[in-house]
């Protein structure tokens, strides 16, 4: 049996390896985008800030790595075409396109930053951070700059906006929502975060969305409500969207959100499963249809995909 799985981040490297340790004979291929696989978005923040000495370090594993465990990982491809009932995946290698076979499809596509329609974003100095290439060109930027602005407060944009400050820069911490974290945390919660960020210098502007990023042609200010705050450096950590291209060519089912998944990890397609952030999981709390990017939920995904289609295989095999 060929499994293919679209997506090297987390969730598609680790379903991999899980599918890996619980089968020694699956045929096995990650097709991905990005240059480097196996390591953790979450640590880049501790790379600027100096925690960690560089993005090296945060690189868990190689594709040479995965090539010794019998799982094939090809990068810096484009997937551009699925056909479910044909089986078939097409991607784009250095101007080529390949077509292959599979017997089981994984999407984990991830999701994309999501950049606000506002004048100004398209300025040098204007950055999403998504991957370790998006790190080191903040990271060579922040060489020469003085005064940053993150916009957005979720955890990791918290982290950013932290580590900033800490190599000296002077950091504005703006949310559109009149609390930091506003997903995960109460308003009490909040405040005591808050107070802690400013308390280190930050300043931090709540309740008000960034509208505007002027400059000639960098960065020189931004307007928040209607003040002009100094900037030589915007980060637009302003959300994630789901990405589905691939999901919708291939005829899954979309919620609210994301790509719909049962129990099983299953799509409405046959033989096509998802995974991590392109995904629509089960809130235990309001028993209703949420989205989680966060690694804890990624993992209770990847080793449920690993088991459904590892026994699915089982079956086939001896049945």
């Amino acid at each position: 049996m060929k499994v293919v799985i679209v997506g090297g981040g987390a969730g598609g490297i680790s379903t991999a390896s899980h599918i890996r340790k619980l089968d020694k004979s699956i045929e096995i291929l990650v097709l991905t985008r990005d240059e480097h696989v196996a390591y953790s978005p979450c640590a880049i923040p501790y790379v600027l800030g100096g925690t960690i000495e560089s993005f090296d370090d945060i690189i868990m594993r190689t594709p040479e790595d995965y090539k010794k465990k019998n799982i094939d990982v090809i990068t810096q491809v484009e997937v551009t075409a699925i056909d479910s009932k044909n089986k078939t995946v097409t991607y784009e290698q250095d101007g080529e396109e390949i077509v292959i076979n599979y017997d089981k499809l994984v999407l984990a596509t991830g999701g994309n930053p999501f950049v606000p329609p506002m004048e100004g974003n398209d300025l040098d100095g204007v950055f999403k951070i998504r991957n370790i290439k998006d790190g080191e060109k903040v990271q060579e930027w922040a060489k020469t700059c003085k005064n940053v602005v993150v916009t957005g407060a979720g955890l990791i944009d918290i982290e950013i906006a932290h580590s900033l400050k800490k190599i000296g820069l002077n950091v504005t911490l703006n949310e559109m929502l009149p609390q930091i974290v506003p997903r995960s945390l109460d308003q009490d919660m909040s405040d005591i975060l808050t107070h802690y960020l400013e308390e280190e210098g930050i300043n931090v502007v709540l309740g008000k969305p960034i509208t505007k990023i002027i400059g000639e042609k960098k960065v020189e200010k931004v307007v928040i409500g209607n003040d002009e705050i100094d900037a030589d450096m915007v980060i637009l950590a302003t959300g994630v969207r789901p990405e589905l291209k691939l999901a919708k060519m291939a005829g899954c089912n979309i919620g609210r959100w994301a790509v719909l998944i049962n129990a099983k990890m299953e799509t409405s397609v046959p033989d096509i499963y998802a995974v991590g952030d392109c995904v629509e999981s089960i809130d235990f709390v309001f028993g209703t249809n949420t989205i989680s990017h966060l690694g804890t939920t990624a993992v209770r995904q990847f080793k449920t995909l690993a088991r459904t289609i590892t026994v699915e295989y089982l079956n086939l095999i001896m049945f």
